[in-house]
Parts: C-alpha cells; sequence; structure tokens
C-alpha cells in the first residue's frame, strides 16, 4: 500500500529546495554576463565571448569533477564523527590545490590559446581579451564549489542562499 511519510518529506524538502535555490542562482550568476554583453554590446561580442566560456568551461571542469568525488567521501568522514574538525581537511586540501593547479591552468590557456585560435579560428583573436579577464575570476568561482560542499554537509546550507542573492544583485548593479 503506498503511503506518504510527511516527516520524511518535509527533511527532504527542506534540504532539497534550498539546494535547488543555489543552484538556480549560481546558474543565473553564472549566465548574467552573457546577457548583459549581448544587451549593451550586441550578439557578435557574445560570439567572441564564447572564447572565454570556452576556456573557461574546460579549466573549470577538472576541479568541479574532483570536487564531486571528494564530496562523498567528506559525508563519509562527517558520518563515523559529525564534527567540523573530522572533515577541515576536505576543505584546506582542495583550496590548498586549487590556489596552485588554477593559476598553472589559466596561464597555460592565456598562452595557448592565441596558437589555437591564430591556427583554428583567427577571426575570433579579438575574443582573448575577455578570455583574460574570465579566467581571472574563475579561481574564485572555483572555491564556493568546496565550501558549500563543507556548508551543506554541516547542515549550513541555507548560508548560501543571501550570499547568492547578493552576489547577483552586486553583479548586475557593477555591471550597469
Amino acid at each position: 500500500q503506498l503511503f506518504l511519510n510527511k516527516d520524511a518529506l518535509w527533511r527532504e524538502l527542506k534540504l532539497g529546495v534550498p539546494l535547488m535555490v543555489m543552484a538556480f542562482l549560481v546558474e543565473f550568476l553564472k549566465s548574467m554576463d552573457k546577457l548583459i554583453i549581448a544587451k549593451k554590446l550586441g550578439f557578435y561580442e557574445v560570439g567572441l565571448y564564447s572564447i572565454a566560456m570556452m576556456a573557461n568551461t574546460y579549466i573549470f571542469s577538472l576541479p568541479v569533477m574532483f570536487a564531486h568525488v571528494w564530496y562523498p567521501n567528506m559525508l563519509e568522514a562527517y558520518g563515523k564523527k559529525e564534527t567540523p574538525e573530522a572533515i577541515r581537511n576536505f576543505l584546506l586540501k582542495p583550496v590548498s590545490m586549487l590556489t596552485i593547479m588554477v593559476p598553472i591552468l589559466c596561464g597555460s590557456a592565456i598562452f595557448a590559446m592565441p596558437v589555437a585560435l591564430g591556427l583554428l579560428l583567427p577571426k575570433f583573436l579579438p575574443g582573448l581579451d575577455a578570455m583574460k579577464i574570465y579566467l581571472f575570476g574563475t579561481f574564485f568561482v572555483l572555491l564556493p564549489q568546496y565550501s558549500g560542499n563543507f556548508l551543506i554537509t554541516l547542515g549550513r546550507h541555507l548560508v548560501n542562499v543571501p550570499i547568492l542573492i547578493i552576489a547577483v544583485i552586486l553583479n548586475f548593479l557593477f555591471n550597469q
């Protein structure tokens, strides 16, 4: 017989709805720049900007894949002791690795992309300046992946919602 466990549903909704809102806000924040560029400069410029987005996507994917593997291990460690100290290194080690890995990846892209574009897509060489600016922010966009997982594990995930709302508002206001 089918029944509805309201307590279990409420627990899942308390976790799931804020996570969905945060995912939506992150995606909105990440796509807001494209809308502003298209509005202010035009769609050709968005095409130039796609060079920056492409480079960022490749650089961004490696640390994010690592975060997806790291997260279940952090949950397991937290389940054993249920203290923030038990999972402290699950936040500190990846951030330490990012401080080394991301600048190397971004620097490599800054030197390799002009050669690749010159050979394959010379019409889009003007997009390299946007790529350099975009890659500068990549490190700061990657950090919340690990700290967000840390907060979710501790049950403090709601802290991210107001921070993301403020980030979206500031991004919008400063890009007028």
